[in-house]
């Protein structure tokens, strides 16, 4: 089981993946947007971030904020429209994954399982 923080500001979307993660076996904290998750004093205590892009406070920042607080923390982050120069700046700035929108959620518990299973990640938290 993995602790796992969504942050998206359509509550729908917050609440399938709640769901959906759930029902995986993870433990689920939700923010509606990015600023509320920033702020939020348990911040390291996440073992994988999932981010919408699109929000009041972006995704961007929240990226930005864990990885300037020197956190490894896997982050995947949603969005509706990719291109490849947009992948390559989240990726450049610490995004681990980027999922276009629809999500199939046989994708998204893969890439969960692979993230928080790493053995890099175990290795760089020792």
């Amino acid at each position: 089981m993995a602790r796992v923080v969504v942050v998206e500001d359509e509550e729908i979307v917050r609440k399938v993946l709640h769901s959906l993660l759930g029902s995986a076996g993870h433990e689920v904290t939700r923010f509606n947007d990015g600023a509320a998750f920033i702020e939020s004093a348990d911040l390291d205590s996440a073992d994988l971030i999932i981010t919408d892009l699109a929000m009041p406070t972006p995704g961007e920042e929240v990226i930005k904020s864990v990885r300037e607080r020197g956190l490894s923390i896997p982050i995947i982050v949603l969005t509706g429209i990719l291109d490849n120069r947009a992948m390559d700046n989240l990726m450049e700035i610490g995004a681990d994954r980027v999922i276009e929108k629809p999500i199939r959620a046989a994708t998204l518990i893969s890439m969960v399982e692979l993230l928080v299973s790493a053995p890099e990640r175990e290795e760089a938290d020792r």
